[in-house]
């Protein structure tokens, strides 16, 4: 089971993005560094805050391997 499957089965809303040049998104995530792909992250997290049918005030963020450092790293840049 995904992380994703995880959290719908769950009723947790997930924002799941392709890495920077796989997929749909342009880019390329080897010649990103961890301010680029933090700044990724703080960006899918204020595209959250603009829907309604999101509590801005209870957001969270996860994360494995490489994304656990990117997730550590956003806590520590975010006013929230």
């Amino acid at each position: 089971m995904t992380y994703a499957e995880f959290f719908a089965l769950n009723g947790v809303a997930g924002l799941i993005y392709d890495k920077r040049g796989l997929g749909d998104s342009s880019g390329d995530w080897l010649r990103a560094g961890f301010d680029d792909l933090t700044a990724d992250a703080l960006a899918g997290v204020r595209l959250l805050k603009t829907r309604p049918d999101i509590k801005g005030d209870r957001i969270g963020m996860m994360g494995g391997s490489q994304s656990g450092w990117i997730v550590a790293l956003a806590a520590s840049k975010s006013k929230d």
